[in-house]
């Protein structure tokens, strides 16, 4: 049995170019990530283990590296906003914030509290937000197509 000819308006049409525009946004999410991981994650340790700057200071400086390189790639490289860079900057000061401030109260909960080397608290918190993010930050940033009303 063949299956039946699809066009371009149709559903299945449609589902597969959000799932596409989902496959490129995550494998795009996934780059970014890794970069501010690096920052996160490797300038933090090279802080440590080389300026003799305490463990939580460190993840400090990181944390406000990235903050600011995430920005600009989540922006321009993975979801490509076209909105304005005022509205854009402001959703994301709250939401990036409040990632950033939960995730430094986690690591210093797994750290102190728990006695976790800070490595893997911090690897830890880092995997489970970049997680989150990816929602979060598609929400804020990508735009929504209007949904077609006719069938």
């Amino acid at each position: 049995m063949k299956p039946l000819p699809q066009n371009e308006g149709s559903d299945g049409a449609r589902s597969t170019a959000v799932g596409e525009r989902w496959a490129h946004q995550a494998l795009r999410f996934a780059i970014s990530t890794g970069i501010s991981a690096a920052l996160s994650f490797g300038l933090p340790v090279l802080l440590v283990e080389t300026a003799g700057i305490t463990e939580p200071r460190a993840v400090q400086i990181g944390f406000a590296a990235a903050y600011i390189a995430n920005l600009v790639l989540l922006r321009n490289f993975v979801y490509r906003s076209t909105r304005g860079w005022r509205r854009d900057v402001v959703r994301y000061v709250f939401v990036n914030g409040a990632f950033r401030v939960g995730e430094y109260f986690v690591f210093l909960a797994l750290y102190d509290n728990f006695g976790a080397p800070y490595p893997i608290a911090l690897l830890t918190v880092l995997a489970l937000s970049a997680f989150l993010k990816f929602f979060a930050y598609r929400a804020l940033f990508a735009a929504r197509r209007p949904q077609s009303r006719t069938k």
